[in-house]
């Protein structure tokens, strides 16, 4: 196939034969009203009325080809937008149903081609199955369901040198931190009972006030032979009713009657009918015991003692357990006691014999018996109805 051009190459069709031979094209289809046999034979005659030597195919090739460059040119110049007569071709066909064989003829062939174009845009591919999404998203849900692994670590092995390194260390910070501790548990424990023993001793100053410095008293007091220790038993055997007397009365509260150091010491009235602690162990402090003579009062110039921390002598020898005459009270560890004297002091003190000798636990007769046992070798307890040998003899109980 040639290619068409300006130059005169022989009777060959040019570029100036095309609209001659488009109007010969289509005279021959008007003329044969749509019989494409009767076209083609009615075209060849036209042609075979033309001055040329060219072949009828050569030429009509020569005109297409011709036709399909200035199309392209027209396309490309146009960047990509439908040419006029696509646009009329296309608003034909809308306007006839989209039927593109009823369009005008100079649009029908345009008409046509944009409908098998568009017969191949809209037809799509295959058919999808209708669960094609569902099984889809099932599928990324199993997906996200899969747990991540688990990374598991090696186990730590210590060394026996470390578990040893480490056991000393906790030995050290025991050893050094516990006393500490204890320390500071002890010291507290002193602070809230000589705070107690300061309500004490203003209770009984106010008593003194109202009952001519007499000390609390719940009974006449106590001769030889009579027991003492009967806590709970009534007035008449327990010497603590008479220090319970503050509370009864009104002059001091329970709780201030009770050591931190006791466990078992109550820190409320049981009842408005109450006239002593229940229990021996619920007794915090022990008082002077209270006799029918030769008691002291407060308004005397000689300086005594009224009450201290529990006795551990009378705790013992209660108990059945061998005394030790020296011991300090139990309810600060033995380490020491807080004691309240006649003029509203109240000291703390290493040991229960005060400067003068006296043993604030112990009665004369038994101090004198101590004193024999560290000369020979022996000594008898207590039994619980010594009385204090004179009235500068300090003798407390419980």
């Amino acid at each position: 196939m040639k290619e068409p051009s300006g130059q005169d190459t022989g009777r060959q069709t040019s570029q100036d034969d095309q609209p001659a031979i488009e109007a010969l094209l289509a005279e021959a289809l008007e003329g044969a009203a749509g019989d494409r046999e009767a076209a083609c034979a009615r075209f060849r005659a036209l042609l075979g009325q033309l001055d040329t030597d060219a072949e009828p195919a050569e030429g009509l090739a020569d005109v297409v080809m011709l036709r399909v460059q200035q199309s392209d040119r027209a396309a490309a110049s146009a960047d990509e937008t439908l040419s006029s007569l696509d646009a009329d071709a296309i608003d034909a066909m809308m306007a006839l149903g989209f039927e593109a064989n009823k369009a005008p003829r100079e649009l029908r062939s345009r008409a046509v081609a944009i409908a098998a174009s568009a017969r191949i845009v809209t037809s799509g591919g295959p058919a999808l199955p209708r669960d094609l999404l569902e099984r889809t998203m099932a599928r990324i849900d199993a997906v996200d369901d899969i747990p991540e692994p688990i990374r598991i670590r090696p186990p730590v092995r210590q060394r026996f040198a470390d578990l040893v390194s480490i056991a000393a260390m906790l030995l050290i910070v025991v050893s050094v931190g516990w006393p500490a501790l204890t320390s500071w548990r002890s010291a507290s424990m002193r602070a809230v009972c000589a705070s107690n023993m300061q309500s004490v001793a203003s209770a009984m100053g106010l008593y003194g006030g109202d009952f001519r410095e007499h000390l609390p008293a719940a009974t006449a007091g106590f001769g030889g032979g009579q027991t003492w220790w009967n806590v709970g038993k009534g007035a008449e055997q327990s010497n603590s009713a008479n220090l319970f007397t503050l509370a009864r009365t009104g002059y001091a509260e329970v709780g201030d009657l009770a050591c931190p150091g006791n466990e078992h010491a109550p820190s409320e009235h049981f009842h408005a009918t109450d006239d002593d602690w229940h229990s021996f162990d619920e007794v915090s402090y022990s008082y002077r015991i209270i006799t029918r003579r030769g008691t002291p009062t407060l308004g005397e110039g000689q300086r005594f003692v009224i009450a201290a921390d529990r006795s551990p002598v009378v705790v013992r020898a209660a108990r059945g357990q061998p005394i030790m005459p020296r011991e300090n009270s139990l309810n600060h560890l033995g380490s020491g006691q807080q004691v309240l004297f006649s003029d509203g002091s109240v000291e703390w003190t290493a040991s229960p014999v005060l400067p003068s000798g006296d043993n604030i636990y112990l009665p004369r007769a038994i101090e004198a018996v101590v004193e024999a046992f560290e000369r020979m070798g022996r000594i008898d307890p207590i039994r619980g109805t010594e009385i204090p040998a004179r009235s500068g003899d300090d003798f407390l109980g419980p």
